[in-house]
């Protein structure tokens, strides 16, 4: 570890936790014999990280939810802690940043219509201290944090297809009450063996492993290895708002394969493309821009905003220092609540 504020992981540990993002379930004599070590101390690492909140992996069920948006929040001074813990506590949000300026945060919300994401919208609003909502409702996920990997490792250079798609309510598939027993245990530990999914579950062991390889593969559940920010010595990240241009598959071509890219989405709005990049410092913002510009010549960013920490990702909760705090994953909220999102009132 170096510190510059913050602990640093060594690149032993950023190459470990490559390859854990690339395949998080991959059996520890592959992700071992990809690093020239044993299967033993890539796992002993790997735990080492976990325990001291450095790197976590989880599970997902995006596909379960036909729409997404992103939420920013304006919140008056006194009441920021207030309304942070309460949009970090709310069972719709997968993902909390606070932010820097007179947007105090930026909230990726999910639910299972868009009536349900209205809702959720209004009762944010509603919280005391909060005084103005915008909604951006996500189109679709070029690229995001499971194709992301650490910048030591370097950029995505193949082709990903679209990650996730809004459609139609009617499209999705409804999970049984054992596949989001699954979902819930997974979302604690994404690297769970099958006989300690069962234990958590109450399921057969045979029902695991005939289950779970199904969820995978239709992709009804996703698994993400996900890594402080801070930790990689990444001291800023920011969002780029961009306005329509006629080049907009140069400019997605080109954001998806820059290292520090965790998120390239089409939304509505005015600005209907909407990045976020990690960096070294905030000055890392004027080389980005200045690297989109010279593929989009016609670019226009509407809007910078910077992030001050990350409150919530994927179901944990994170510390001033960017690690998991110890109450990382509440016991009553899940990362996506699908009991309570899928019944929201209309």
């Amino acid at each position: 570890m170096a510190n510059s504020g913050h602990d640093v992981l060594a690149d032993d540990d950023q190459l470990l936790v490559a390859e854990l993002q690339a395949r998080p379930r991959a059996p520890w004599t592959d992700i071992g014999g990809a690093l020239g070590i044993s299967g033993t101390t890539a796992s002993r690492r790997w735990n080492r990280l976990v325990t001291d909140g450095y790197a976590w992996i989880t599970a997902y069920p995006a596909q379960l939810f036909p729409v997404t948006g992103y939420v920013w929040i304006t919140v008056s001074p006194r009441r920021r802690r207030h309304v942070g813990a309460t949009i970090t506590a709310h069972p719709a949000t997968y993902w909390v940043d606070q932010l820097d300026g007179e947007r105090t945060f930026l909230a990726g919300v999910a639910a299972t219509s868009l009536r349900g994401i209205e809702a959720t919208a209004t009762e944010i609003a509603e919280i005391d201290g909060v005084m103005d909502v915008h909604l951006q409702l996500c189109r679709s996920v070029m690229h995001d944090g499971t194709v992301w990997q650490p910048k030591l490792a370097g950029p995505v250079d193949q082709e990903h297809p679209t990650i996730w798609r809004a459609r139609e309510t009617g499209d999705v598939a409804r999970p049984s009450e054992t596949d989001i027993r699954l979902f819930r245990a997974l979302m604690r530990d994404g690297r769970a063996t099958y006989t300690e999914l069962a234990t958590a579950t109450g399921l057969s062991d045979r029902t695991v492993r005939r289950r779970l390889p199904e969820l995978l593969e239709n992709r009804m559940l996703s698994t993400r290895c996900d890594v402080s920010r801070e930790t990689l010595g990444m001291e800023s990240g920011f969002f780029l708002s961009i306005r329509w241009t006629a080049r907009w598959r140069s400019l997605i071509g080109v954001a998806c394969r820059m290292p520090g890219a965790r998120l390239v989405a089409g939304v509505s709005g005015a600005s209907p493309f909407l990045l976020q990049f990690w960096g070294r410092s905030i000055a890392d913002a004027d080389m980005v821009v200045a690297r989109l510009e010279a593929a989009v010549p016609d670019l226009h960013i509407d809007r910078i905003d910077y992030s001050v920490r990350s409150l919530k990702r994927f179901g944990r909760y994170l510390g001033p220092d960017g690690r998991v705090a110890d109450d990382a994953l509440a016991p009553d909220v899940d990362l996506f609540d699908y009991a309570h999102l899928a019944d929201r009132p209309t």
